[in-house]
């Protein structure tokens, strides 16, 4: 009758897509276990002089919410705000522009970037 019963959880759980390993979970593998170790990492952004325009590419951390946006400085001077993705292409720019990337989060500016390098 045992086997009976899980063999039919089993087929429910497969039909399903239910991992068969949570059906019969322990008390032990619900624990939540501890933050896992990250390496640092720089917003490893980048420009590329691309037909008379600069094409900016640069990471979300792994430590920012993925509501992030950003503001963009050329030259000190803010270009474009609240940006939802992590690139952007500055119509017009040059390679003898300075960039930084600004992430915001929560409506709070973050420190900007190291000046990104143009390919």
């Amino acid at each position: 009758m045992l086997k009976k019963l899980i063999s039919y959880l089993l087929a429910a759980s497969m039909f399903l897509g239910v991992n068969a390993s949570s059906v019969f979970a322990s008390e032990e593998s619900t624990k939540v276990s501890a933050p896992r170790q990250m390496e640092y990492l720089s917003r490893g952004a980048v420009g590329a002089y691309i037909d008379g325009n600069v094409y900016l590419s640069w990471r979300l951390l792994g430590t920012e919410p993925m509501s992030t946006t950003f503001n963009i400085y050329c030259n000190n001077e803010k270009i474009a705000s609240d940006v939802d993705n992590t690139n952007y292409t500055h119509i017009g720019g040059n390679t003898y522009n300075i960039y930084q990337i600004a992430p915001v989060i929560d409506g709070v500016e973050q420190a900007r970037s190291n000046d990104v390098t143009i390919l």
